[in-house]
């Protein structure tokens, strides 16, 4: 991961930006992945509601690798 903020720093420095610790390189990671998680779901939420449709019974269901990191982001 060092190597990667190492090039998030380099590209950061040739466009005047300060650098990034390894954590906020990583946090950028993370808060990727959890808006690309949300998407579908807000679609289909969006949806719902579009077609007059109630969201309050629906659950989440996070499984997987994914479900421990993303479960607070996405609800």
């Amino acid at each position: 991961m060092e190597a990667v903020a190492a090039e998030v720093n380099a590209h950061a420095a040739a466009a005047g930006q300060p650098p990034k610790s390894v954590d906020e390189v990583a946090m950028g990671f993370v808060r990727v992945a959890n808006e690309t998680m949300c998407r579908p779901i807000r679609a289909l939420t969006q949806m719902k509601v579009g077609q007059g449709g109630k969201t309050a019974g629906c659950g989440l269901r996070l499984a997987r690798a994914y479900g421990g990191q993303g479960a607070a982001a996405d609800a």
